[in-house]
């Protein structure tokens, strides 16, 4: 799987979706034409013609009939897309889901938080907000308009049947679908199949309101009209229902191959996604979904949540067998005999012990235990390897990272007033005079009582390397969303007083600053949508020197290396996308100017930021090394533009 590939095969996904859609639209009007023209001639009869000729043509009623049904139509799709704008959280919570307390003390609950935060920080995405579905079915799904407002959706079968390593691969399954960009092409699908379903609705409610109209001859003539336009429209709304499937299944099957594909290769186990397979097929609630609104989700979830009514042409998943038999060709086509909750607690405790040998993360330290170098894990060549996707080597990094986590910040990290100091920490660490910072900051009240908290974890922090700091600041994220919005302004006005109090920002304070606006900021609606704006290749050229300039100068203050390592990531950028660079002097590379240079990328096409971003990371990877403060500018430069970007573990 290639991130930027998909973003550019989701775009193509969407032009096909609105020619159906429009296909779909087309056909329901023409039937709702032909049928008005036929209740016309029966009721234009007399009694020598008791049906009078109809009149194919008739392009004031053909107006009409369109206008109504674009009306509803789009009314629908509309009022359905505004309540999606709330991102996944909408659909889980339709669907029954209930978030999962960070701070539970359920073994299968926590199991799948430890899951989905590994594979956040392996793939370098914000954690999602996770919801239980309270289903004895083997079941999942993601949903989101981007990864920042993404959740992830598991059933109770799911966390309790599956063992950890196939978990793991219904959770990779699952994010596959939150870095290619299906999310938000999912999203629109239950959007616009809401407006051409609602005509069958409304047929629904004519023939609910035909039994209670009044009695007597007028009653009984209202009723039976109810009832005969009611019926019609049920009919004719299962146009609707058709195109539905259809649509679904042109978008959804193929992705679903995709996804199972990529959660092999994150983890590097068939045998995790296989086995959860294996497991849907002998469990006898099977993947079924028993929600009144699993159909307008069924193409979101793991498998299919619906029963088989249809034919497996428009089922939005490929055939359970068909899919076992990619991932394991040998299979012998027998499905295990399984019951909810047969996998038992002491073999799961087994598999989430701290690896042997592995010490927590101490204080000062500059590092996670046991973590590869970042040559390792990216080869040095390519950065944008890690954009297929998380491998089994990320995973396993990612896995060490959070167990190195001491287990006092973990707690911390699952309240909000906790994960609100740990970030307050995170800035504080970095001053020289931290405890001045503090007196300074202390007001009484809540804030207060905030700063003294952080003032203990910063000097827990010391000299802790900025990997980790990301990762934690990561952790946070999701809990930080759940402050009330009084809350979250106190939140960030604490923060930038402690960003700009000495009247200068440092790259880590610019990086942090720039995560937190994209996550929170629009999260709370502090900051409105980017505009879709147009630059010209100049004004992207010069944005790009300003950034490849400032890389080059991060990793090294020698001029022949810094002239070196400008020209690999400018003659980079320069093959794949036409745009030419120039080196530019230290004093045209400070943050304003850097901050200025990504407002231009951060809406350009997928093809435009991989080039950028690869650029860029050439540029810092001049010296077959990476430090600190390049790691920063790199996740600073993925964050703005919308690129989950893979921790650089050193």
């Amino acid at each position: 799987m290639d991130f930027f590939q998909s973003q550019d095969d989701a775009r193509r996904r969407s032009k096909l979706l609105l020619f159906y859609f429009a296909l779909a639209i087309v056909a329901i009007i023409a039937t709702l034409y032909g049928v008005s023209l036929a209740i016309e001639a029966a009721i234009s009869g007399n009694e020598t013609r008791p049906v009078a000729p109809v009149q194919l043509w008739d392009p004031g009623q053909l107006g009409l009939v369109s206008l109504v049904t674009l009306a509803v139509i789009l009314c629908g799709s509309g009022f359905k897309t505004l309540q999606l704008m709330r991102g996944g959280e909408a659909i889980a919570l339709d669907l029954g889901g209930r978030p999962i307390d960070p701070s539970t003390s359920d073994f299968d609950e926590r199991k799948v938080l430890n899951l989905v935060e590994e594979m956040a920080l392996a793939s370098g995405c914000p954690v999602p907000k996770v919801f239980l579905l309270e289903d004895e079915s083997i079941n999942a799904f993601a949903a989101g308009n981007t990864p920042s407002d993404a959740v992830i959706g598991v059933t109770r079968g799911c966390v309790s049947t599956l063992s950890r390593d196939e978990l793991q691969g219904v959770i990779a399954h699952e994010f596959s679908h939150i870095l290619n960009g299906d999310m938000r092409l999912n999203l629109r699908i239950v959007g616009l199949l809401f407006g051409i379903l609602l005509i069958a609705l409304l047929g629904q409610i004519l023939l609910r309101a035909s039994w209670y109209t009044g009695r007597g001859r007028n009653g009984r003539e209202v009723g039976i009209a109810l009832a005969v336009g009611g019926l019609a429209l049920y009919i004719i709304g299962y146009i609707g229902v058709f195109f539905a499937h259809l649509i679904k299944s042109a978008l959804s099957r193929q992705r679903e191959f995709l996804a199972d594909a990529s959660a092999v290769q994150f983890t590097r186990n068939p045998e995790g996604i296989g086995g959860a397979l294996k497991k849907i097929g002998g469990l006898s609630a099977g993947s079924l979904i028993a929600s009144p609104k699993a159909e307008e989700a069924s193409h979101m979830f793991f498998a299919n949540g619906l029963s088989a009514g249809l034919s497996s042409l428009f089922a939005s998943h490929p055939p359970l067998h068909v899919r076992i038999r990619q991932i394991d060709p040998q299979w012998d086509g027998r499905y295990p005999s399984v019951t909810s909750g047969t996998i038992s607690r002491k073999q799961q405790r087994g598999k989430t012990k701290r690896p042997a040998g592995q010490a927590p993360l101490s204080p000062g330290a500059s590092g996670f235990a046991g973590s590869p170098d970042a040559g390792a894990m990216h080869g040095g060549a390519s950065l944008l390897r890690g954009f297929e996707g998380p491998v089994h080597q990320e995973l396993d990094a990612a896995r060490q990272l959070r167990e190195a986590i001491p287990e006092a910040w973990l707690e911390d990290l699952r309240h909000p007033a906790g994960a609100q100091a740990l970030v307050l920490a995170l800035l504080l660490s970095r001053e020289a005079d931290a405890d001045a910072v503090i007196a300074e900051q202390l007001h009484g009240g809540a804030e207060a009582a905030l700063i003294q908290q952080a003032g203990e974890l910063a000097r827990e922090f010391g000299s802790l390397d900025s990997t980790a700091k990301l990762a934690l600041l990561d952790l946070a994220i999701p809990v930080l969303r759940r402050l009330g919005p009084g809350q979250y302004d106190q939140f960030r006005t604490l923060t930038e007083n402690l960003i700009r109090r000495d009247g200068q920002i440092d790259l880590f304070e610019f990086t942090l600053q720039k995560v937190l606006t994209r996550h929170l900021d629009r999260a709370f609606g502090r900051t409105p949508p980017p505009r879709t704006r147009k630059h010209s290749a100049g004004q992207l050229s010069e944005a790009a020197s300003v950034l490849l300039s400032s890389m080059a100068g991060l990793g090294t203050a020698d001029e022949a290396g810094l002239k070196v390592a400008f020209a690999r990531g400018g003659d980079t950028l320069e093959k794949t996308t036409g745009l030419i660079t120039t080196l530019m002097p230290p004093g045209s590379c400070g943050l304003v100017e850097i901050d200025a240079a990504l407002d231009c990328f951060e809406l350009v096409k997928p093809a435009i930021k991989r080039a950028l971003l690869e650029a860029c990371a050439q540029t810092a990877f001049a010296d077959d090394h990476i430090n600190s403060n390049e790691a920063e500018l790199l996740r600073a430069i993925a964050d703005t533009v919308g690129v989950p970007l893979p921790p650089f573990v050193r």
